[in-house]
Order: structure tokens, then sequence, then C-alpha cells
């Protein structure tokens, strides 16, 4: 089954629309994961899925439930576009919207570090001082037993 030139034209244009949104959504991913270090590899895997999940919906709406041969450079075209062309723009505003997000959270956990510092230190010290007092109490008693025993061998 053949398609006529324009619908093919059509769907050509659109993956290239699609590589670009998925230049868009790298960026995005790579402002969070440049302010996150250790979430590079979920954040690959979600752009991964993503991009997979987008080829098969365009695959079976656009392209009719087939995924043409000239789909794939064309996306790859749209994405290349994206880089040479907005990505500079558009990544310093992603890293800051990320770094906006972010920053109610850092200052959460700082402080949350702070306070759970000043319970360690505060429960070291409750416990140390009952650790002494029992170790004195203790000792006093058998200081007191061994006076006991002298006395009663000197008698």
């Amino acid at each position: 089954m053949e398609l006529a030139l324009s619908l093919q034209g059509s769907q050509f244009l659109l993956a290239v629309l699609l590589g670009f949104c998925y230049g868009i959504c790298y960026d995005f991913f790579r402002g969070l994961r440049r302010k996150l270090r250790g979430v590079t590899q979920f954040l690959d895997l979600l752009f991964c899925l993503l991009c997979l999940c987008s080829n098969l919906l365009f695959a079976f709406y656009v392209g009719q439930g087939e995924y043409r041969i000239f789909i794939l450079p064309a996306t790859i075209l749209g994405a290349v576009i994206y880089f040479f062309t907005l990505s500079r723009l558009l990544f310093p505003g992603f890293r800051l919207l990320w770094t906006a997000i972010l920053l109610p959270f850092q200052k959460l956990c700082l402080i949350m570090g702070k306070m759970i510092k000043f319970l360690l230190i505060f429960s070291k010290k409750v416990f140390s001082f009952g650790k002494k007092s029992v170790k004195i109490k203790g000792h006093r008693k058998k200081l007191n037993y061994e006076r006991q025993e002298g006395s009663g061998r000197a008698s």
C-alpha cells in the first residue's frame, strides 16, 4: 500500500518535531542530572522509556500502525537541530528551574542534618552520664563490700 507524498511529508515533519521534543526532554532531565549526581541512571532509563513509548504512539497514530523507515532519521534530525539551535538558550533555564525547585529541599535537608547532629550529641551526653553514674554506683558498692570484708577479718 502506497502513501501519498503529502502524507509522507507531514509524517516526516512530525517526526522532526518529535525529535525536537526529545531534545527538550533530554535537556530538562540534564538540568536535574547536573544538580543530583546520583539519579543519572534513573533519569536515563526514564528518558529511554519516554522515547520508546512516544515512538510507539507515533507509529500507531501518525504512522497509521506502521513505523516507516524515514521516521528514525527524521527524529534524529529534529534532535540535532534542537541541540545546535535552542539547546544553548534553554538549558540554563532548565538548570535555573531545577535550582529553584530543589532549593527548599536542600535547605530542609540541611536543617534536618543539623537537628540530627544535635540529637546525636545530646543523646551521647545523656547516655554517657548514665553510664558514668552506673559505674560509680557499682564501684562504691564494691568498695563498701571490700571494706566490710576487711573489717571482718581484722576482728
